[in-house]
């Protein structure tokens, strides 16, 4: 196992941008036909692929000041997807911190703007440079779950 480092500014820029953009889909599947034939499994979600593909297994981090494991790190950044405007936002390095993202944007349908700062840790696994750490200051309300089982998609 490779040791975590901090992760690139230009890199974590571009990885959370790709993932807030994808789409998260989240359906119950229907229970079998009469004829005991299922439907297929349905449409990609991306969102969930591109998770597991950019976070380590045991990633974990701090969501708002608070510990976070890998369920509780994609619940957060489904739920600032729901605000997320990926043509209004703007990222910058943080001024303060090496490493760290800043990433500014108006909600849609809002008039204010909204701020959340980033850094990570990563580490190689499986061949593919992963986040091992995650994190996000913000408002807490940006990574609140606002439905049960919100997140509850393939892991």
């Amino acid at each position: 196992m490779s040791a975590t480092t901090p992760a690139p500014p230009d890199w974590l820029q571009q990885q959370l941008a790709t993932l807030l953009a994808s789409p998260y889909i989240h359906f119950t599947q229907p229970p079998a036909l009469p004829s005991g034939r299922r439907l297929g499994h349905g449409p990609v979600d991306l969102f969930s692929t591109r998770f597991n593909n950019l976070f380590t297994h045991d990633a974990a981090g701090t969501v708002a000041a608070q510990p976070a494991d890998r369920a509780r790190l994609k619940r957060a950044l489904l739920a600032l997807q729901r605000t997320w405007a990926p043509d209004a936002a703007r990222f910058t390095p943080a001024a303060d911190a090496e490493g760290r993202v800043e990433a500014a944007w108006t909600p849609r349908g809002a008039q204010g703007t909204v701020a959340v700062a980033a850094s990570a840790g990563v580490r190689e696994e499986g061949g593919a440079r992963r986040i091992a750490s995650l994190v996000l200051e913000g408002e807490p309300a940006l990574f609140a779950d606002r439905e049960p089982g919100a997140g509850a998609g393939a892991e």
